[in-house]
């Protein structure tokens, strides 16, 4: 994995990697259809969209559904999802980012 919009490089972590926040909704996306996740696990991922999603309405976006559709939707092509995470976590912003997380329960650590 390389330095990209997703992750960033862990400088704590000899070759470890921390989750951007369009990074992060990305995994939330994919963790929704992954069996692997566990119940438990597809709902914070949910719960997770979703709280950036309300972020993203408060903050005046008025694409959310769309954005909703695009990346819970896993029939959608993977690069639509990569650029719906993309416009989404943009339209929060970092802090933005944070704080919907923290809002909805969701323990984060912000880098």
């Amino acid at each position: 994995m390389t330095d990209n919009r997703f992750a960033k490089p862990d400088p704590s972590v000899p070759g470890g990697y921390l989750l951007t926040p369009a990074g992060t909704l990305l995994m939330c996306s994919n963790a929704i259809h992954d069996d692997d996740a566990g119940a438990e696990g597809k709902v914070r991922a949910a719960r997770m969209i979703r709280a950036v999603l309300d972020a993203a309405a408060t903050n005046g976006c008025t694409r959310t559904e769309v954005l909703e559709t695009l990346l819970c939707d896993y029939g959608i092509a993977p690069d639509r999802r990569r650029a719906a995470a993309l416009e989404l976590a943009g339209t929060v912003g970092r802090e933005g980012f944070v704080h919907a997380l923290q809002r909805a329960g969701i323990g984060i650590r912000p880098m």
